[in-house]
Parts: C-alpha cells; structure tokens; sequence
C-alpha cells in the first residue's frame, strides 16, 4: 500500500489476496465507497476457509483465534454465520506455527467443545496445551455482568493456550501462568474480545511474528485473516484523535 490513501474499486479486488501496509504509518483503504484504517505494519487476507494459502508462506510465533462456534445464540441472531468445530482441521495451523509457538484458541463453555480444543485440535496441530486464562466481564461497578452461580449463561469465556512443541534445538521461552484472570467491561459490539497482545510479548521471542485467524478488525504488527477481517476497521469505529 503507497499514499496515506489507496483506492480499490470493490471487495472482491482483495478477495484471497495479502493485503500489507509494510510502512510506520496508518493508512487508509477507499473500498466500495467505504473507508477503512489500516494500522502501520499490518497484513491482512481476506477469504474464507477454502483458501487460507497466502499464509502458508509465513511462520508465525503465536496464532490467536476466536472461531465461529455453533451455538443457539448464534442460529437466533444470525450475527454472523457459525462453522462446525471440526472444520477447523482444515486450517493450515501445524504448517505455519513455529516450533515453540503459542497457540491461543477463544471457546465457549461448553464442556464438549473445550474437551474438543484440548484433547483433539490442540494436539492435532502439534501443541501441548498449557494454560487456561479467562475474561471476566464486569460493569463500569466492577461487578460481574451476570451471576457466577447463573445456570444458563457464565460471565467469563476461557482462552485455552497451547504451546507447539520444538525441534531438537532447544526454545527456552518463560512459561506461561497455567491460569490468569483479566477482567474488564465488554464492548457494546458481539463477540469482540479484550485486546491481549501485551500480555504475550513476555512469553514470546524478541520480534514476534504474529497471526490471527477468524479477525474482524486489525492490530499494527499482526497479519490478521478471516472473512470479516476489516469489519471493526471500518472509519465509523474511530475518532479523528485515533488516527494522528
């Protein structure tokens, strides 16, 4: 991307292709009438999960995820469109994952699914799972947003991390918390989890590269996928000051 602006005709001129803004400044993306920012040293592949090969020619040092997991909720809203969680085989994880990479997958909590991520996903792309955080959501009080003791719905969702296990050589990175909590007060917006990339950085190398499947929105430094990957880049979700 060259200019502070770049016009594209339509969406589907950056269908299954790598967007990168590889400059320290923000940009902005003139597409289908809409604009969109795009943070400084930022990629972007916008496709869905037939053709996720543009990422295979990178190695990643952690891959965040928040799949689209089918649930109740989900076919009552129709907010976004679920996926069956055995579908997420397909993505090209174990190809693209350093060794010693964190693999860090969002679930619901439900017993089955995070038995599925810990038992079968995890170790199908070649990592060992090793902690458990979870997001408490709060009130501007600092109370929880529902009852821990409610029967039918939890005010926390759980952040299940894998570590990939290495090569010969050795990776001495510090060892995750087995579990840590962070609270803070939920967006208005469904499904849009807290920002956790400064929690990381410790338990990573100098320099990270760093992935994030299922993305609707992007971070500066992160190469971010997913069907909706610019929905929350959209201009109408910053304020002027945001973007000097």
């Amino acid at each position: 991307m060259k200019g502070s602006e770049c016009s594209v005709s339509d969406m589907a001129t950056i269908f299954d292709r790598m967007v990168v803004n590889d400059s320290p400044a923000v940009k902005k993306l003139l597409l289908d009438g809409h604009v969109f920012i795009v943070p400084p040293h930022s990629r972007f592949l916008m496709s869905d999960i037939s053709n996720t090969s543009p990422l295979v020619s990178d190695q990643y040092d952690i891959v965040m995820m928040d799949p689209p997991w089918l649930n109740k909720s989900v076919k009552r809203s129709q907010r976004y469109q679920g996926m069956d969680h055995y579908d997420l085989f397909q993505l090209p994880v174990k190809r693209i994952a350093n060794p010693g990479a964190l693999i860090a997958v969002w679930v619901t909590n439900r017993p089955k699914l995070i038995r599925f991520v810990q038992e079968k996903l995890l170790p199908d792309w070649g990592a060992t799972p090793v902690a458990c955080w979870y997001w408490v959501k709060v009130t501007n009080s600092c109370e929880c947003v529902v009852s821990m003791e409610s029967l039918h719905r939890k005010p926390y969702e759980r952040l299940i991390i894998g570590r990939v296990r290495g090569s010969d050589a050795a990776i001495d990175y510090p060892a995750l918390p087995p579990t840590r909590v962070i609270c803070s007060v939920p967006g208005q917006y469904h499904s849009k989890k807290p920002l956790m990339n400064d929690l990381f950085h410790q338990f990573l190398p100098e320099s990270p590269r760093c992935l994030e499947l299922f993305a609707r929105n992007l971070y500066p430094g992160w190469t971010s996928w997913g069907n909706q990957v610019l929905h929350f880049n959209h201009e109408s979700f910053f304020l002027d000051k945001d973007l000097v």
